[in-house]
């Protein structure tokens, strides 16, 4: 029992040391306490991209709720970075910007945004068009008329349809009405595309109570 005792006994008196060590926590700690410097958002999901992606929102609203101007998804995006750590079945996501860099809009060393993808990745023209409008309602009467103009099928709300496998899905923030994304249709692995960056993506990266989908087919 004595021995016991002794290795519990240090086992406790070592941890804040093992803590101390580890160059991640290090990290994120220091950035934590550097409130005037840096906005930062983190959470922990089963899902290391959905993780990023709630993350990521988060950060978007603390952002705008410093702002008298709106910041889109699409403008963080570049100024972003985030560190990873994986617990079990759980990883934590840790997303940060600097406040410098988010008040200028443009960073200091550019680097990959997390949610980019590492090729030279450039929308289609459609697709650039659509997020050139930027607020629901612009873009809902872009789809207006270009269903008049026969260019596209058919649009609307995704509530109004129960199977949106083959549809476009242009994504809102529900509160700032600023487009975030666009997704493909569903590819034959069961997966969407997100438009703008390229990689895989889905609408359940996005929380349902924080955006507002509209659904198009061409």
């Amino acid at each position: 029992m004595k021995r016991i005792l002794t290795t519990a006994i240090a086992f406790l008196l070592a941890t804040p040391a093992i803590v101390a060590q580890n160059p991640t926590l290090k990290k994120i700690n220091d950035i934590k306490r550097q409130r005037d410097a840096y906005f930062w958002c983190e959470t922990n999901h089963a899902n290391a991209d959905s993780a990023l992606a709630y993350a990521t929102f988060r950060l978007l609203d603390e952002v705008n709720s410093h702002r008298s101007s709106v910041m889109t998804l699409a403008d963080l995006q570049p100024l972003t970075k985030h560190i990873r750590i994986d617990r079990g079945s759980q990883t934590r996501i840790f997303v940060y910007a600097r406040k410098d860099e988010v008040a200028r809009g443009t960073a200091i060393s550019p680097t990959p945004s997390p949610a980019t993808s590492t090729t030279n990745f450039v929308p289609d023209a459609f697709t650039q068009k659509i997020i050139e409008r930027k607020t629901f309602n612009s873009i809902y009467q872009y789809l207006r008329a270009l269903k008049a103009g026969k260019q596209i099928l058919l649009f609307g709300p995704l509530k109004d349809v129960s199977d949106y496998t083959e549809l476009h899905l242009i994504v809102f923030d529900i509160h700032t009405q600023q487009v975030i994304t666009i997704l493909s249709p569903l590819t034959q692995n069961q997966t969407r595309v997100n438009l703008l960056t390229g990689v895989t993506d889905s609408l359940e990266n996005y929380p349902q109570d924080m955006v507002a989908v509209i659904w198009y087919m061409k």
